[in-house]
C-alpha cells in the first residue's frame, strides 16, 4: 500500500501539550504527544537520568505495527544506540515522526497509541495522539507527492511538485519546529536558497487546499 511520511518534533510549545512521566529514576519529557493540523509532524522526547546511579536504556520501540491503523509513527533518529548507559544528570534525545497511510476514510477509533521505553529501572510510555483530520483521502495525498533535491544539499534545493496548482504555501522548519523560511508557490518547480541556514536536519512543509505533506532534507556545511 502506498504511504506518505509527514511528520513528529516533540518539544514544540504551541503544538504539543507538555507533561512529565517518570519513575523515581528515569524522566521522560514530554510523556504525551498530540499531532494536530499545522504542526510539522516531528517531535523530540528527552529521556533523563535523575539519580546518582547509571541507568541502562535497553530498548526504545521503533514504530507501531504496520497495517494495524490507518496512521502510524516511527522513530527516525536517536542521539544514542541502545543498549546505552545514561549516567547521572545525562539525557538522550529520541525524534519521532508520524505518517498516514492512504485510506478513503479515517478510522477515528484508532487515533491513539503509545511508545514503550525499556530501561533497567522499568518500562515507561510516551502516549501519541493523532487528530483525525490529518488523515486525508487518496486524492488529497496523490496530488501532494513532491520531491526535494538534491538531498543532502549545501546551498540550494529544488521543490518539485507533481503539477501546478494556483497557490501552495511552502515552509522550511528546523528540528525544533521553528519556521525558518516561508514561500508562496505558484509554479511546479521552485529553487530555494538555503545557504544561510546552519547545517542540520530540516523539513519542507507544503500546504494546499487544507492538505499537508512534509519531506525531510539535510543541510550540509558549505
Amino acid at each position: 500500500m502506498k504511504t506518505i511520511f509527514a511528520v513528529i518534533v516533540i518539544g514544540i510549545m504551541p503544538l504539543f501539550l507538555y507533561s512529565q512521566s517518570s519513575t523515581s529514576d528515569l524522566t521522560i519529557l514530554p510523556d504525551s504527544v498530540f499531532f494536530i493540523p499545522g504542526n510539522p509532524g516531528v517531535a523530540t522526547v528527552v529521556v533523563s537520568n535523575t539519580t546518582n546511579q547509571p541507568i541502562n536504556l535497553l530498548q526504545v520501540q521503533s514504530e507501531n505495527a504496520p497495517g494495524f491503523r490507518p496512521w502510524g509513527w516511527k522513530v527516525f533518529s536517536m542521539s544514542v544506540s541502545t543498549p546505552h548507559y545514561i549516567y547521572p544528570g545525562q539525557s538522550i534525545e529520541c525524534t519521532i515522526l508520524y505518517w498516514t497511510v492512504i485510506v478513503d476514510k479515517p478510522q477515528t477509533g484508532l487515533l491513539q497509541d503509545s511508545m514503550y521505553v525499556v530501561s533497567s529501572v522499568g518500562t515507561q510510555y510516551v502516549h501519541i495522539f493523532l487528530d483525525p483530520s490529518l488523515i486525508s483521502s487518496v486524492q488529497d495525498h496523490y496530488k501532494f507527492e513532491f520531491r526535494v533535491f538534491p538531498n543532502p544539499a549545501m546551498d540550494q534545493i529544488t521543490i518539485d511538485l507533481p503539477f501546478e496548482e494556483p497557490v501552495q504555501l511552502l515552509e522550511v522548519i528546523d528540528a525544533l519546529g521553528k519556521v525558518t523560511m516561508t514561500r508562496t508557490l505558484t509554479v511546479r518547480k521552485t529553487q530555494l536558497d538555503i545557504s544561510t541556514l546552519p547545517a542540520a536536519i530540516y523539513f519542507v512543509r507544503v500546504t494546499s487546499d487544507n492538505t499537508v505533506q512534509v519531506v525531510k532534507f539535510v543541510k550540509q556545511s558549505l
